[in-house]
């Protein structure tokens, strides 16, 4: 019975020692876009970041991709062009390409050269993988709808 007893006091000076090291607040940090210079420091502190007022990407509009002649001839299936697509598509539309067709329009559109000009300095560097995997998400099978 002592041992018991002995067991279950050593178990509760664990669990409170735990219960005092744990962090119960959860912190993320917001910067403005035309703050990206202070990106660099609030990446160290190993935090969340939530980026706002990103420029918008003005090369995968709806109107960008039905005027732009790179995207005429782009075939999404073998009967059907982009341009004939986005022009059929209504706002509950899926994304019908998958990884092949993504990388034709991901350089028909210039997503790299956008890339270099404004995400590179700042976010790329050292999020690479990661920004990489969304562009991957952006142009696959599960993209964003287009309005």
């Amino acid at each position: 019975m002592l041992e018991i007893i002995l067991i279950l006091l050593l178990l509760f000076l664990i669990l409170t020692f735990f219960y005092k090291q744990a962090i119960c607040e959860f912190r993320i940090n917001q910067i403005e876009w035309s703050q990206k210079e202070e990106l660099t420091s609030l990446l160290s502190e190993k935090v969340p970041l939530v980026v706002r007022s990103l420029p918008s990407a003005t090369f995968w509009t709806r109107e960008d991709a039905l005027v732009r002649p790179c995207f005429q001839h782009i075939p999404i299936f073998q009967e059907t062009t982009l341009k004939d697509w986005i022009s059929s598509a209504t706002t509950q539309s899926v994304c019908p390409w998958k990884y092949p067709q993504a990388e034709t329009i991901a350089q028909a559109s210039g997503v790299q050269v956008w890339a270099q000009k404004w995400m590179n300095p700042v976010i790329i560097s050292p999020f690479s993988m990661i920004f990489l995997k969304i562009i991957n998400i952006l142009f696959s099978g599960d993209c964003l709808v287009i309005h």
